[in-house]
């Protein structure tokens, strides 16, 4: 962008968070967010791909408040980076740790819930540095076409954002957008479903119109995660989308606050219908009953868990052997907390003017911290609103086996079990790949020898015919 578009830019997303409460309500105008046409240069591993008149949008609503910016991209149709059409770059700027929702989103593949993918970048802005970013790709309808592979001269009509609502009230359809500009008023699907489905009472009723085993998921990862940004408890954050073959999924999106993170500030200024605790610790050890919130329970929690607890039951078990659990996710966040710990210094440190990368909202949060915070943050440490993460996993799963009667030992002997079976499957994936890169050399070998030996005898041929 020129150097005027980008003053622009930083003059137009100066935000506090009190500007945001008391005038804005905390829902920030579309039309304040500043948007332009830019060229993105994308480099991995001194590889560059460069795109220009790509649409940047300054992006987030509460993350505006922040004094790092978060940021939207879209490019031409028909053109992608990664598989990715629109993406978003986000700072997770009050997550000290810098991985929350990388843990989360790899959990998510790992069940099988339809969700995005993210990855670590550092951005630069008109070279200006401003750090350590996550790349997340946006559900919008290229991505439903990526995902669930669909033709790209075919229409997606039924992709809702609904981050308003958990209750499926026929009258909660108005609260939710069609993310496809041409179809901003079809909400015919979305009305005549809610309306069939809001007083069913069984799972088998249900599956008629939803996909109830990817649903079951997605509450039940909500519930480990202690995550009140999404479905469960603020009715936020997700998607309804209806696939071709009638069925509707919830697909959940930005998880920078699970694991209970800032979760003490949020409480304090929005009304959760759920029991109040004086230690916000408390809240990772309640039952799933009391972490949903009853308003938005019909129909998916009312049938998906109070009237087939016994499913739920054996899926969420199913799910802490094959993710949630301390074996598992104590190595990962080790692993992610190496990676990241030199790019997070990098952010952390002021330049000659004392000025930090990408804090570029000068009325906005700050969030200071030092590495030692960092380091405890992804321990065991309450940091800045960041409970330890392995605090949290442990004190989770800790109370999650004793509610639901979950023998630990033989969950932990289980999952050491899968881990095995799942390291074996992927060895022997490895060999089929590289059995199967192998023959195609020698295929390829053995066809060029032939063509070789043609070469020669039609040359002695030719030569006899002389």
């Amino acid at each position: 962008m020129t150097n005027e578009q980008y003053d622009q830019m930083i003059e137009e997303s100066q935000m506090s968070l009190l500007e945001f409460g008391m005038k804005y309500h905390g829902k920030l105008p579309e039309d304040l967010k500043y948007e332009t046409k830019v060229g993105v240069n994308f480099t991995i591993n001194d590889e560059t791909q460069s795109f220009e008149n790509v649409r940047l949008k300054v992006g987030g609503n509460y993350g505006r408040t922040f004094s790092k910016l978060g940021f939207n991209l879209k490019l031409k149709k028909k053109q992608t980076f990664l598989g990715i059409n629109n993406m978003r770059l986000r700072s997770d700027y009050m997550d000290v740790t810098h991985f929350r929702s990388k843990l989360a989103v790899d959990l998510l593949n790992k069940w099988d819930i339809p969700s995005i993918q993210e990855t670590f970048c550092e951005l630069y802005v008109n070279d200006h540095y401003y750090g350590l970013y996550i790349l997340i790709d946006a559900i919008k309808p290229s991505w439903i076409k990526s995902h669930y592979d669909i033709p790209e001269e075919e229409e997606v009509k039924t992709l809702y954002d609904c981050g308003e609502i958990g209750d499926f009230t026929p009258e909660n359809v108005l609260l939710c957008k069609n993310e496809e500009d041409e179809y901003l008023n079809y909400t015919e699907p979305l009305r005549d479903t809610f309306t069939k489905i809001y007083n069913l009472t069984s799972v088998k009723e249900l599956s008629k119109y939803v996909d109830v085993e990817t649903a079951r998921k997605s509450i039940i990862s909500e519930y480990l995660f202690s995550s009140f940004d999404h479905f469960l408890v603020s009715g936020n954050n997700y998607h309804l989308y209806q696939q071709s073959n009638g069925k509707w999924q919830i697909l959940l999106h930005d998880f920078d606050t699970i694991f209970l993170s800032q979760f003490e500030g949020a409480i304090a200024k929005a009304q959760f219908d759920i029991q109040k605790h004086n230690d916000v610790l408390e809240y990772a050890k309640v039952k799933f009953d009391d972490w949903s919130v009853p308003g938005n329970r019909k129909p998916i929690v009312e049938v998906l868990y109070y009237h087939d607890q016994e499913n739920f039951k054996k899926v969420l078990r199913e799910m802490m052997v094959t993710g949630f659990n301390p074996d598992e996710l104590f190595p990962r966040i080790d692993e992610l907390a190496e990676f990241v710990a030199p790019y997070v210094q990098k952010d952390i440190t002021p330049d000659a003017d004392g000025n930090y990368p990408g804090q570029v909202n000068t009325i906005g949060q700050i969030n200071r911290y030092t590495m030692d915070m960092f380091w405890d943050a992804t321990k065991y440490e309450n940091i800045n609103g960041n409970i330890g993460l392995k605090k949290f996993i442990q004190t989770k799963f800790d109370a999650v086996c004793e509610h639901y009667k979950f023998d630990k030992n033989q969950l932990l002997t289980d999952a050491k079990i899968y881990r095995k079976k799942r390291a074996l499957n992927q060895s022997i994936d490895e060999l089929k790949q590289q059995i199967a890169d192998l023959k195609e050399k020698l295929k390829t070998l053995f066809t060029e020898m032939i063509k070789e030996k043609i070469k020669k005898l039609t040359d002695q041929l030719n030569k006899l015919l002389e």
